[in-house]
């Protein structure tokens, strides 16, 4: 029985229903899995390769500028982690932030970083003047969302971006909350890094999720949680140190096979 057949169903702001496709493509894993091992392996990584193609489409982005990650909190923290920091060095964000996209910058107080939460109206609407008057030379990244989580206020993302870069700062993006309900398109606006899991109005699965980052700063953020799926040469050399000049240099590990088999139906 579909969801819509048992629900009038609006919750997709936390987690959305899977389509019928999505829900086929997992259960075929499953099923391969069961009675072919990994001997079709190759299959499995074509299938997911899909959302890349996919995800890159949705973000009028190119292929090489998106990665495979199983959240946003891995999104944003592979930003936060990775990024080549200074002492005195700032970040901005509203203090009405999802906990995915405060608790990240907060833990870079450690290494001398100052996080910078400014208050927002009770409302939840986000004015940009309050967070271009907490700038300063040294502010390194805004933070922001697309759509409050509580709120539902919705930023525009050109305007975000383009006072963030007059400022010389760059500009993350948690997308997860407008992402499949609204259009990117991250040339457009210029936005420097977007971070959003893919289980809200993407309607993939859990865990399966997308990063995106310029291009041009592939090399700007140092590749957190590296492993065997970051190297350019296949990832079975012990000797190998060279990384792949793509974001799926940030992949590191095993990809969520079936995660990624349902997402890539679901962007379709």
């Amino acid at each position: 029985m579909s969801v819509t057949e048992r629900y009038a169903y609006l919750d997709h702001a936390a987690v959305a229903p899977l389509p019928a496709a999505s829900s086929e493509a997992i259960s075929r894993y499953s099923q391969e899995a069961q009675t072919h091992g990994d001997a079709i392996w190759p299959q499995w990584a074509k299938r997911a390769e899909r959302v890349r193609v996919r995800a890159a489409e949705l973000l009028s982005a190119q292929t090489e500028e998106i990665a495979l990650v199983n959240s946003t909190t891995q999104g944003i923290n592979l930003v936060a982690l990775g990024f080549p920091w200074r002492p005195g060095d700032n970040v901005v964000v509203p203090s009405n932030e999802f906990p995915t996209n405060l608790l990240p910058w907060r833990n870079l107080r450690a290494q001398g970083v100052e996080v910078r939460a400014v208050d927002m109206p009770d409302s939840g609407e986000i004015e940009l003047d309050r967070l271009r008057d907490v700038m300063d030379g040294n502010t390194r990244l805004l933070a922001i969302s697309w759509v409050g989580f509580l709120s539902g206020f919705r930023v525009d993302v050109g305007q975000v971006v383009e006072m963030a870069h007059d400022q010389g700062c760059l500009v993350v993006l948690d997308a997860i909350q407008g992402l499949g309900a609204f259009p990117l398109d991250v040339g457009e606006t210029g936005v420097d890094f977007v971070c959003a899991d893919g289980h809200k109005w993407m309607l993939g699965p859990e865990g399966a999720g997308l990063f995106y980052t310029k291009l041009q700063h592939l090399d700007l953020l140092r590749p957190v949680g590296i492993g065997w799926n970051s190297l350019a040469d296949g990832g079975f050399d012990p000797r190998s140190t060279r990384l792949k000049d793509t974001a799926a240099r940030y992949e590191g590990g095993t990809t969520n096979m079936p995660g990624m088999h349902g997402f890539a139906e679901s962007l379709r």
